[in-house]
């Protein structure tokens, strides 16, 4: 199934973005082919084929690295920058990564050095650097910036509403209790100003995502001012959410994981509900309304499990699976399937 994914995967970036093809004939050094090689290698990190990512690797990389021992999994990733060398190139990424269990999320810098090994691309170093961590304090949502070395408050419980009004009702009548006994999973746009959250009362979920404001006020401005330090301790003490977003309050389920497309202009929601399916949701951003693509009507979760697999821009790759112990299903609906954000359209491959 892992090596069905990964040649599906492989087709729909070239779909998208085109692939120069390697050329075995000739010697140069493609860094065409050295970002396909340093995306193909995330992706097997982000389903969890380590063997495959070692095949991908020289065998120093492949002996050295225990990619294995991990306690947080890749969910997204996007090349910041290459910088070409002689006969080799450094891939930049930019990654996010998450806690199966807890309410953490890490923003990194991963660089991939990519070498031609023969007639063949591979991955022969990789570095990575923590640059954020988003993660619960009690009843806090922190962020940590690595490199700035601050810590500040994202939200906090206690500021969130008590009830919310669905969407689209009109006249607003019915309202909805808003869980909020602890915070559940978080997740992070990959470019820091998005910060989704779920909290939940251990069985109801409520989805929110954060819009960041990344900048403070500086303590001593260039013409000599200086803020008070009572005044500066209020500054910090406000969060610095900018707006929290009110998604949706989804019921009887659990929030497997948050991804945002990587253009941001959608979070992705896997859940699991109650009856251990895992369906998906996504959001449009900044406005949080629910992209209405019936995927629960076409894929009931009593029959079916739909999983996240993929995003490259505005698309997004999931694979429909058949839930364990079911009968009477429809084997025509089973497979991978694109769907295109701003089209609002899902398209089977």
């Amino acid at each position: 199934m892992r090596k069905n994914l990964i040649i599906i995967l492989l087709i729909f970036v070239v779909i998208l973005f085109g692939c120069q093809k390697e050329n075995r004939d000739i010697k140069i050094f493609n860094s065409d082919v050295a970002r396909q090689k340093a995306l193909e290698y995330m992706f097997k990190m982000k389903i969890g084929d380590i063997e495959g990512a070692n095949e991908i690797s020289t065998k120093e990389l492949a002996t050295k690295e225990d990619l294995g021992k991990n306690e947080m999994s890749v969910v997204s990733y996007t090349v910041d920058r290459i910088s070409e060398l002689k006969d080799g190139a450094y891939v930049e990424m930019k990654v996010v990564k998450t806690q199966s269990e807890g309410a953490k999320c890490t923003l990194d810098k991963w660089v991939l050095k990519v070498e031609k090994e023969s007639e063949s691309y591979k991955i022969s170093e990789i570095k990575s650097t923590n640059k954020q961590q988003v993660a619960s304090n009690g009843n806090s949502l922190d962020i940590i910036d690595a490199e700035a070395s601050y810590k500040e408050k994202i939200t906090n419980l206690n500021d969130l509403p008590d009830i919310l009004y669905p969407k689209g009702q009109e006249p607003m009548i019915d309202v909805q209790e808003i869980p909020k006994q602890s915070y559940q999973t978080v997740g992070m746009s990959l470019d820091s100003n998005k910060i989704a959250f779920s909290t939940t009362d251990g069985k109801n979920c409520f989805v929110a995502v954060a819009l960041m404001e990344h900048a403070r006020p500086a303590a001593a401005s260039g013409g000599g001012q200086q803020i008070a330090p009572r005044d500066l301790e209020k500054i910090l003490e406000k969060p610095l959410a900018q707006k929290i977003v009110y998604c949706d309050i989804l019921p009887n389920t659990k929030i497997a994981n948050f991804v945002f497309t990587e253009e941001s202009n959608a979070l992705i929601v896997q859940y699991i509900e109650g009856n251990n399916s895992k369906g998906l949701k996504i959001y449009t951003m900044p406005g949080g309304d629910l992209l209405d693509l019936k995927l629960d009507k076409i894929f009931p979760l009593d029959k079916y499990s739909v999983e996240y697999v993929a995003s490259v821009k505005s698309n997004i790759l999931i694979n429909v699976k058949k839930k364990d112990g079911v009968n009477g299903i429809s084997q025509n609906l089973l497979g991978e399937y694109i769907i295109d954000v701003e089209k609002e359209e899902v398209a089977k491959l």
